[in-house]
Formats: C-alpha cells, structure tokens, sequence
C-alpha cells in the first residue's frame, strides 16, 4: 500500500549563515499603548491581554490578514485580574495566562479558557496554580504541555533558574506541575522558544540586575521533561525584556532595553544554533513588547520606549520557507532523524508537504495540541527529497507532525486555517 507519494526535488541549498532579507511595515496599532503584556495566535487570529503602562485586564483579538496585516481590534472576554509581565500561550481550543504582576503583588494563579471559532475568547476558568508566586518568566507551550522558565520570585526579589511544566487535560485544565532541568543561570525576562524536540532560552536578565548574552537549549523528552541545558552561540549584545520567536528555520531576537536590535541565528541538526547575524532594525527601541511568527510573518507589538506605545511592526515574508538551509540532514547514521517542512500553515487540511534525507523506517504522526494521534502510519523508507502527505479533515488549530526513526525524532508545528 502506498502511503506517501514521494517527489524528488532538485533545490539549491543556501550556507546555514544566510539570512533572510525583512523590511518592517507597520499595521493595525494596537487598542492601546502597552507594555509588560503578553500575547498569543491561535485559529489565525491574534491575541493582546493585560500589560498597559499599569497592569490591566482587557484583551483583543484581531483576524491575521493573507497579506500579513491585521484587522481591527475586537475586545473580548477580560482576565480575571489585572496582569503584567505575565506568560500566555494558545492551542486550537484554549488559551492560557500563566504567574504574573499587579498592583498587589505577584500572583501564582493560571487561569484558561476556550477560543470560540470567531476569535472570541470565552470565560476564563482558574486552573492549576504555580507553585510559587512568579512574574518575569519565560513561558511555552509545546504538544500538550505548558512551560514556566526561570523569572522573579517578587518585585526586586530574587531571580529563579527553575523550570517547570503541566501537561494538558482533556477538557483544558492543567495537571500538577512538574520540576524539570532548571536553567544554569537564574534568568527573568528572556526569549523562550521551541524548534524541533528543542527549548531555547535566549537572553534575559540575572539576579543582579544586567542583562545576558547566554543562549541555552535543552532536549525534550516525550513526556515533557528536558534534559541538562547547554550553552550555544551568544547574542551579539546582551539583550533583556526581548522578543524571540521562531519563523522558518532560523531564531530571531528582536529589540530590548535600549535597543532596536534584530539578529538571526540557523538551528543545527543536533540543536545548537550557528552564528548570528544582524537583520533590518525595528523601526523604533521596543523594550518588554511581545512578539511571535505566525503564517511566516513577524510581528512586535507595543513595547516600551520612554513610554508605552501602540505600534504593530510585521516583517515581510520569511523567503526561507523555501529553501533548505545547507547541512540541515545527518550525513551519516546514527544522527538524529530530521525533517523540514516546505510550509507551516495550511489553509485547507489536505496535504502537508515535508522534506527529508534519505530515511528508513520511519513512524510518522500528526498530532493535536493535546497529544492525540490525528495519523500513525510507519514507512520502510523515505527517499531524499519532498514528500506530500495526505490529512484528514482537520478542524482549524495548532499541529504537531513527528517523524521517528532508530536514531532519533524530530518534530514540527504547524497550522490549519478555515
């Protein structure tokens, strides 16, 4: 039985160091100027709660555009507390808020609550909370787990290393959180990403008070823990209160204290990062702004430069989405498998289509945000080239498509719009 339909491409590789051309553009500014917020994507929609100059808890949301702008703001269901310097990720279903800062103080509470099919969120529901009260900290969600990394443990208290992660329920509430590797440093206000089975820490700011160049990365296991964090290639400056996010194959660290820095830097197979390279320059300093890729467009939203401000930056598309960056495959066995998807939205679920080295006996599977499997089928082998792979109907939302084999896995994220 024929399971993939196999297409041998001839492509031209690109050196690992190159970097992709972004001009910045600015669209729809944001309802109000803010910083210290944090924000989210899921279902092609955009997500904007709590920051401000003081601690709020209104949120927004706003349909991302096939061009990359976006459309007018829409308010929407508020927290259930003012929040700043606080975490939130989404799934295809839920979205969640995690630790935080308001005018009384730090706060352990997560809260979540389900995204309806129009970009509304619906009432937010408390879960799980932290163990400790935390703001300032790195957070994620990867599969079916949510991440808390490092951050501040009160206002001008200490900063932590620790690491910690709740896996997803059914119905959308968090299980009890877990310890995991702690980071080699304590760090508050950094990047914090994921690419393939890796984490990556990326900047931030130490206990006592400057701001890092280090970059970390960890290996995740299946059932969410990391293993031991090792250095990779520093940021060209050190850099705190950062945007970082992930669009093709490459890390981006965009603004900071002071800063209107943008660099780049190629994921290697084994999960460290090549050198960085410096990109176009945000148009204005956007310190404690979020950001995230989605639709392999880059946005920064608001940020702080002397004061709050309201201005959406988004990046041309990421050109790279096409092309295979030069030694991104094992040459030999006994290397991790590896995978490079030639797209990561899909605007009908109906063919998904990858680019591998040769490979033998490999598991292939599609995964939801909750860690169900959409697809399992197992090929003999997979040559070298592109692959099409054939979905089911899938309801909008975030997936994970995983490849294994006897060396190693590899996975990736991708999206389904309407």
């Amino acid at each position: 039985m024929k399971l993939l339909n196999v297409v041998i491409l001839a492509i031209a590789a690109i050196t690992a160091a190159q970097a992709f051309d972004l001009t910045w553009n600015t669209t729809t500014s944001l309802p109000r100027p803010s910083w210290r917020h944090a924000c989210a994507t899921a279902n092609g929609f955009l997500y904007f709660l709590g920051g401000g100059d003081g601690p709020q808890a209104s949120c927004s949301y706003a349909r991302i555009g096939a061009d990359g702008t976006i459309g007018d703001w829409q308010t929407t269901t508020v927290l259930p507390a003012t929040l700043g310097w606080f975490t939130a990720d989404a799934t295809t279903g839920h979205i969640y808020v995690c630790g935080g800062w308001n005018l009384s103080g730090l706060t352990s509470a997560v809260y979540y609550a389900p995204l309806d099919t129009t970009g509304e969120i619906c009432d937010w529901t408390a879960t799980t909370a932290l163990p400790v009260p935390l703001y300032t900290q790195g957070g994620i969600l990867i599969d079916s787990c949510v991440y808390a990394v490092g951050g501040a443990l009160g206002v001008g208290g200490p900063v932590v290393a620790d690491v910690r992660f709740a896996r997803i329920q059914p119905d959308g509430s968090l299980e009890d959180w877990n310890a995991t590797s702690a980071l080699p440093q304590a760090l508050r206000i950094m990047g914090v990403v994921a690419h393939d089975t890796f984490v990556y820490s990326v900047g931030g700011r130490g206990n006592d008070g400057l701001a890092r160049n280090s970059v970390y990365y960890a290996a995740r296991s299946d059932d969410g823990s990391l293993g031991a964090w090792t250095a990779t290639t520093s940021l060209p400056n050190s850099m705190d209160g950062l945007t970082c996010c992930v669009a093709g194959e490459r890390v981006y660290a965009l603004g900071a204290d002071g800063g209107t820095w943008v660099y780049s830097a190629p994921f290697n197979p084994d999960g460290s990062l090549g050198a960085w390279q410096t990109e176009a320059a945000l148009p204005a300093i956007r310190w404690a702004a979020d950001g995230l890729a989605v639709n392999d467009w880059l946005y920064v939203l608001g940020g702080y430069d002397g004061s709050p401000r309201a201005d959406v930056y988004y990046a041309t598309p990421m050109t790279g989405m096409e092309q295979k960056p030069e030694g991104r495959w094992p040459e030999v066995g006994g290397r991790r498998s590896v995978f490079w998807l030639r797209q990561n939205v899909l605007r009908s679920a109906d063919v998904l289509r990858f680019e591998t080295a040769e490979l033998r006996a490999v598991r292939i599977s599609v995964i939801d945000v909750l860690g169900r499997a959409r697809i399992e089928r197992f090929v003999d082998r997979l040559a070298s080239g592109e692959h099409a792979l054939a979905l089911p109907a899938l309801e909008p939302g975030s997936y994970f498509v995983r490849l294994r084999t006897e060396d190693g896995s590899s996975c990736a994220r991708f999206e389904v719009l309407e």
